[in-house]
């Protein structure tokens, strides 16, 4: 027995070392930096503003010299395992969920793999974005700086829980500056005790095979199974306890108040804050002063079959079985020639534009009546004369009154109906909703 153990926790460990380049087990890694099919690498966008460099692996991403007055900013796109918050792996079709990286508003590529956009240096608006909207960072670049950041999704049409504006930032998505792991301090809390207890009963295991080559007078006291079952035993109870406290202790912990922000400067147009991942928290408004928390958000319609067996191609023709699979994985069966993209909602209060993107900001606005208008406009590169673009549900208009101190909440929902084409990059049909 004491052989068995050893044996399976060896290979445990062993497998969690090369996990990532046997090509079977690497489908078990949290993050997988790998295309889930072939072909569906990352590769630049045809509307890039901004030069790209778009690799598969990071030893097929050439060195290149930084211009003046330039910085680096590395993507790295990947996709993750099923969360497991979730109740079920759902097998519907899916929404789109191929990523895309954004710049300031603009596509830079898509697909899974590394991206290296050379940019200018300063303020920048950096988010991937599939079939919603969820993962923006603004960044503050230097010149000749290289930032890298990690993007993780999953796949599916269960995928989509985060999108709701109550979700959980770890709810199956990522974005951030270092690779994702566990995405709660619950989730590494359970895989430290269960690392913990396999560490426990492999030493012991050892510590009885030991003893029974040297012939110890400890074998004569217990033998190698009651000693592996007993440690089995008390690992678990310990590390259950663990568990259980730290559960306590979290259901414990009162928040920590939102931090108060300062006022604004003299400009007329109001500062935008980003809180989605860099500003996680909304903070409380300045002494006399109010804000507006505005969350808009999109969210690409899910394709039939019959609409993804046109896109395909395959107008009149069912799908084969990889293809249907591709739909109900990311919602494209084939690698289309237009990949759709949002641009960036236009917002103005009381007449001032802002600069406004698909997130949740933060705005601080002196107390009093304010008019928000909300507009949407289709994507240029992708709508030409042959797409049938429908913006007629695509602007609102809203009047708030806002007391000091107060934050008021105004969300926005875009549901965006985009088709390719198989044979080109112009879409079939272009639809938003505002909501």
């Amino acid at each position: 027995m004491a052989l068995i153990v050893l044996a399976t926790s060896t290979v445990y460990v062993t497998a969690m070392l090369v996990r990532t380049r046997i090509p079977v087990l690497r489908r078990l890694v949290t993050h997988k930096p790998f295309p889930p099919f072939r072909d569906w690498h990352v590769r630049p966008h045809p509307s890039a503003r901004v030069p790209v460099h778009a690799a598969a692996w990071p030893r097929q991403l050439l060195a290149a010299p930084a211009d003046p007055g330039t910085a680096t900013l590395v993507v790295h796109t990947g996709y993750s395992s099923y969360p497991s918050r979730a109740q079920r792996v759902d097998l519907q079709v899916s929404r789109p969920n191929v990523p895309v990286v954004y710049v300031d508003g603009y596509p830079a590529s898509w697909g899974w793999g590394i991206t290296r956009i050379a940019i200018a240096a300063g303020e920048h608006l950096v988010a991937v974005a599939g079939s919603h909207s969820r993962c923006y960072r603004r960044l503050d670049l230097v010149e000749g700086e290289t930032v890298t950041l990690y993007f993780s999704s999953v796949l599916g049409n269960g995928a989509h829980r985060f999108r709701e504006p109550d979700a959980d930032l770890y709810e199956g998505v990522w974005f951030g500056t270092s690779p994702p792991a566990k995405f709660t301090a619950a989730d590494r809390r359970v895989t430290a005790v269960v690392r913990a207890v396999l560490a426990c009963v492999a030493v012991l295991a050892l510590l009885g095979i030991t003893a029974e080559l040297l012939d110890s007078p400890l074998e004569d006291l217990v033998s190698t199974g009651t000693l592996i079952t007993y440690g089995a035993i008390v690992s678990g109870v310990c590390g259950g306890l663990v568990l259980v406290a730290g559960a306590v202790a979290d259901a414990l912990r009162s928040p920590a108040p939102p931090p108060a922000a300062d006022p604004p400067g003299p400009s007329t147009r109001p500062d935008v804050h980003v809180i989605d991942y860099d500003e996680p928290v909304t903070p409380r408004p300045a002494p006399g002063w109010s804000a507006l928390c505005l969350h808009l958000r999109y969210e690409l319609t899910a394709h039939t079959l019959e609409e993804s067996a046109t896109a395909a191609g395959r107008k009149g023709r069912r799908l084969n079985p990889l293809q249907r699979w591709r739909v109900i994985r990311i919602g494209e069966a084939e690698v289309p020639g237009g990949r759709p993209w949002i641009p960036p909602p236009r917002v103005a209060i009381d007449g001032v534009a802002i600069s406004a993107s698909w997130t949740r900001m933060w705005i601080q606005l002196a107390p009093g009546t304010h008019h928000v208008s909300i507009a949407l406009d289709a994507p240029q590169a992708e709508t030409g004369p042959t797409t049938h673009v429908d913006l007629a549900d695509a602007r609102q208009q809203h009047t708030i009154v806002l007391r000091t101190g107060e934050t008021h909440h105004l969300a926005g929902l875009a549901t965006i109906n985009a088709l390719p084409r198989s044979e080109h990059r112009e879409m079939a049909t272009y639809h938003a909703r505002l909501s």
